[in-house]
Formats: C-alpha cells, structure tokens, sequence
C-alpha cells in the first residue's frame, strides 16, 4: 500500500514510482498487489490502487479529508496490507506547517497504520529534494530517520529508505522542482524495490501495456547494450504478453565477434512474469565492464510486439548498469522459432533509443 500525496499518485508523471516499482517486482517473479482506496493516474498498472492524494499533509494522511477520503487507519483496517510503504512530508515543508513536530506526526501515523494492521512492515522514504526548501527537507529526512531508527531498535517492522541520497535535484527534477521526472521516479523505484526485496534478480527491461502500437515482427528481435560495470545474467526472457507461449523460442547473447555465449530456450510451460517468461540459465553468464552484447530472440509466432516509444518502459532510462545503445531486426529466411541469428550483415538496425522489444534478461543483485 502506497501512502502519501501527490509524489506517491505521481504528479505529471503517469503511475509515478509505483509503475516502474510494480513492473520490477512483476519482472522479478515476485507475486505483487498494490492496494489502496484511489486508482488515479495508474494507465497500465496490472495493480492501480494506492492512498496517494495530491495536496495532503502527514495530518491530513491520518484524518483523512471529507469528500476524499476516510482516515489512514480506516483503509489499512479494511485492505490490511502486507507492506505500507510512506513517502509523505513535502506539503508540510511547503506549507511550513509546524515542521519542527513534523517527524513527531509521522511517528503517530506509523502507530495508528500499526495499531490497523498489527503484522504490517512499514517503509519509510525519506523526502526527494526540493530546490525551493531544501534545507527544511534535509531537517525532515533527518527527523524522520531517527523515528525509525528508535522503532526499529526495539524490534518493530519499521524501515529507513533514503531515497533523497539517489537523486539529482539538477536532473532528476520537473520544472517545479519539488516533484521528480521520470527518471526520478524510476530512482525511487529502485530504492524502494532494493529495500524491499534486497536479494531479488534486477530485470533489463519492464513493459506495460499502456496504449502500445503493436506490429509484425522481424524474424529476430533484440538490441546491443554495453555494460557499466560487471555484471552476471542468471536468466533469459521474451516477451509472451503474459500468456503462456505456443511453441519454444530461442533467447540468446552474442559478443561483438559474433560468438553465442548463452542461450536458452523458453518453452510453453513457461510461467510468465509481468509480459515476459523467462527460463534460468545452466551456468550464470558475467558480462565485463566495457564491452558490447547483443540480445537476440526469435519472433516468430509470439504475440503482437510493442512499440516501446509509445508506452512505458521505465528501465531504459539511466540504467545504472549498461548503457542501451540501440535495437536490431534481423529478417531471415529461415523462419522457426528455435532459430538464432547473429546480427551481421542483416541487420535492420532501428537505430533509436527506444524502439522494438523481443528478448529480456535478469541480472543478479550487485
């Protein structure tokens, strides 16, 4: 359950961080369901609802407002969710609103949410930078990590996630410069998925289905990335629109010289997770700082392909990881869904920064 105003609904930015948070989980394998009492701004979430209301104060988020919500505890009484996660605080820093007691009202909201739902783990994130009042937010991230802190010391379900530290307030920020981009959004994403599931493979690539262009397939699908830094692939996907698929389909990595070095083949049984199945790897493949790879899969058969530059794909955006350096079709004669294709002298090279998707990979947590 996602708690907070207008940064949890996701201001100007469609599902905020809860798009991206929920597509890494989905990717990741792990069962997810997001719950709440509003269902704004959430196009293409498999799970929209959430307790976001754009305007509110910590106060506010506890009584709740007439004609808008009930109170906080009403909500987590009736959903009683597993997890409760919070990012609120930034209407009570702009509207310099008792600060000094504000750490002391969050503290209050975690023990009625307790009180609602006595086995629930809450999250606590601290405040995103805000260039207008920057020194108030450090003072109330400062606050509130200590509230968790003590909480936490006496054996309480309660976490410190410093979301504030991964973002930059020069890049990472709208025009307003209190609410994140979409890149910001997908930074908070992460802290919140490294935070929750801290020992979970990292998934490249996170589609939804979002007013998707679908089109027919080259024979093979896939892009070129170059890797950050060090990095081990544990698993191979393709996109399977969360179906089972009809018949097996090669997935597999290429080095710049053309050399297969992994493959897999996804077969029906398959269990898709979010829009992708995926098949585990025999032996892990590392992949080296600096060098280039190539993801391929075979198209054939599998449902509609989407057209990544008109829907969501949050994880393309500042990987930390590999740098996305462009798609690749490759258009074959040979026509069966087993079959691999180094891109060479056929390439249709898309040439884009977003394009056209088949294959996916996990990564093993760093």
């Amino acid at each position: 359950m996602c708690v907070g105003a207008s940064i949890t609904m996701g201001a100007d930015v469609n599902g905020g961080y809860r798009l991206p948070l929920e597509k890494m989980l989905e990717g990741a394998g792990i069962p997810i369901q997001f719950v709440g009492r509003t269902n704004s701004n959430s196009r293409g979430m498999t799970s929209p609802y959430h307790d976001g209301y754009s305007g509110f104060r910590l106060d506010q988020v506890e009584t709740g407002e007439t004609g808008t919500c009930l109170p906080i505890a009403d909500g987590v009484r009736d959903l009683q969710p597993d997890v409760v996660l919070i990012l609120c605080g930034t209407n009570d820093v702009r509207q310099n609103y008792a600060l000094a007691e504000a750490p002391q009202r969050l503290d209050h909201l975690i023990g009625i949410i307790q009180d609602a739902a006595p086995q629930v783990r809450v999250m606590i994130s601290s405040l995103p930078p805000d260039h207008h009042f920057d020194d108030a937010v450090r003072r109330y991230n400062a606050g509130i990590a200590q509230v968790t802190a003590r909480r936490a010391a006496v054996g309480e379900k309660v976490d410190f996630v410093d979301n504030y530290a991964l973002l930059n307030p020069n890049t990472d920020m709208l025009p307003d410069l209190t609410h994140p981009d979409r890149v910001g959004y997908l930074k908070i994403a992460r802290g919140w998925f490294n935070a929750l599931v801290p020992g979970a493979p990292q998934i490249a690539f996170a589609l939804t289905n979002e007013g998707a262009n679908q089109f027919s397939a080259e024979s093979c699908l896939g892009y070129q990335i170059t890797m950050k830094s060090a990095a081990t692939v544990t698993d191979l996907g393709i996109y399977c629109a969360a179906q089972p698929l009809g018949a097996p389909h090669a997935v597999g990595v290429f080095d710049e010289n053309g050399s297969q070095l992994a493959r897999a083949d996804i077969l029906p049984t398959a269990i898709p997770s979010g829009l992708f199945a995926y098949q585990k790897l025999a032996t892990p493949l590392s992949l080296e700082a600096g060098k280039s790879y190539f993801f391929v899969s075979n198209s054939v058969g599998l449902p509609a392909l989407m057209e990544t530059s008109a829907i969501i794909d949050p994880l393309c955006f500042d990987n930390p990881r590999f740098h996305f350096d462009h798609n690749i079709g490759i258009k074959m004669t040979d026509q069966g869904g087993q079959i691999l294709k180094f891109p060479g002298s056929e390439i249709r090279d898309f040439n884009a920064g977003l394009g056209f998707f088949g294959p996916n990979f996990r990564l093993a947590p760093h």
